[in-house]
């Protein structure tokens, strides 16, 4: 006699009735439709797997797009203000011959003095929120990676010794990489 608590059996009275459309003959008839019916169990469940997995991978795919957009848009903003500042340098520069020539500098009025350098703390101060920095090497060793050796000079201390003494035109990086050299002067002992 079949199991009464199954949902697809329905008992009235005496008489059992299935609620199915399927009826079967036998026990093998019986046994064969839980077969097919686990088969395709099986079948949805890999099926399901499937999407799933699918799902996974595009959703990480997704991830990975947005954190590689997000890096290159990095790098490219990086690039811009690397190429901004390089077209920057000269007007820097033309900026510091201003400032280290004292006889007509000092001859300028000096309102007119206090705005050029007010401009050029302005200039600083963009560089700057664009990370780019100047590079000071006076009293550091020298090093062929961040300055360029515009010749050496003689010095008597020996501390000075392969030391830079004297800038001539500033070196810039931005973040970690360098934009320009600085143009240095290093100390020799050799030079004596």
């Amino acid at each position: 006699m079949p199991d009464t608590n199954n949902d697809n059996i329905i008992q009235n009275e005496d008489e059992i009735i299935y609620d199915n459309e399927d009826s079967f003959d036998s026990l093998s008839d019986a046994t064969d439709k839980i077969k097919k019916l686990k088969a395709e169990l099986k079948s949805c469940k890999e099926e399901k797997q499937e999407y799933l997995d699918g799902w996974q991978r595009s959703k990480a795919d997704f991830v990975n797009l947005k954190k590689r957009n997000a890096d290159e848009v990095l790098e490219f903003r990086d690039r811009a203000a690397e190429g901004f500042a390089m077209d920057l340098l000269p007007v820097l520069d033309s900026f510091d011959m201003a400032f280290k020539n004292k006889v007509a500098w000092e001859s300028a009025p000096e309102q007119w003095r206090k705005g050029i350098e007010y401009i050029y703390s302005q200039i600083i101060s963009v560089l700057e929120n664009n990370q780019v920095q100047v590079i000071n090497p006076i009293g550091k060793d020298f090093d062929p990676n961040t300055h360029h050796s515009a010749m050496n000079v003689p010095v008597e201390d020996a501390t000075q010794d392969g030391k830079v003494v004297e800038v001539i035109l500033k070196g810039y990086k931005i973040k970690d990489r360098v934009l320009r050299p600085a143009h240095v002067k290093v100390g020799s002992l050799d030079s004596n």
